[in-house]
């Protein structure tokens, strides 16, 4: 009977240990890398507008959806690579979605849209997709009146001053 739970207790150490061997094994970088796709509602926008995005990941190697990552990071950068917008998405089955509403204080400019899993930053893989956004509500400074600059002009007869002579000159002053 003792030697029956020694075989007993050695089996179960010996399926325990390969348990953790089978676990510890590393994964098949190419199976392991992700690529991430958005798929926005449009490439430019206005001010006021909401952009809806759908977020698909998916395995590098095979192509299909991936289970690997639970959550999408979603951003929006501005000229300076400063993030305006920063969300988190919830993925199942390689799929998410999500919006933004573009507030007014936007300027008129070009912002790229990144996305990425936590696990994509080892391999420093983004998503990245430029979007233009308009702000009509912006104040364009106007260019200083014509009337307020003061000029002269002077027109020699003939179109050039002779030395030695006396000269006409025409001349203008506006302002």
């Amino acid at each position: 009977m003792v030697d029956r739970i020694r075989k007993l207790v050695l089996i179960c150490l010996l399926l325990k240990c390969s348990c953790f061997l089978i676990v510890a094994q590393p994964h098949d970088k190419k199976n392991t890398i992700e690529e991430v796709f958005l798929h926005l509602n449009a490439s430019e926008f206005v001010v006021g507008e909401t952009v809806f995005y759908s977020a698909f990941v998916r395995s590098e190697a095979t192509g299909k959806l991936s289970d690997l990552s639970k959550i999408l990071y979603f951003e929006i950068l501005d000229d300076s690579n400063t993030p305006i917008h920063q969300a988190k998405i919830g993925m199942k089955g390689g799929r998410g979605n999500g919006d933004f509403f573009l507030s007014s204080e936007l300027k008129t400019g070009t912002y790229q849209v990144i996305a990425y899993t936590r696990w994509m930053k080892n391999f420093k893989q983004y998503f990245r997709q430029p979007i233009v956004v308009y702000n009509p509500f912006n104040v364009i400074p106007e260019e200083p009146s014509k009337v307020n600059k003061k000029e002269a002009l002077f027109f020699p007869e003939g179109g050039s001053l002779v030395g030695g002579f006396t000269n006409k000159v025409a001349y203008e002053l506006t302002g």
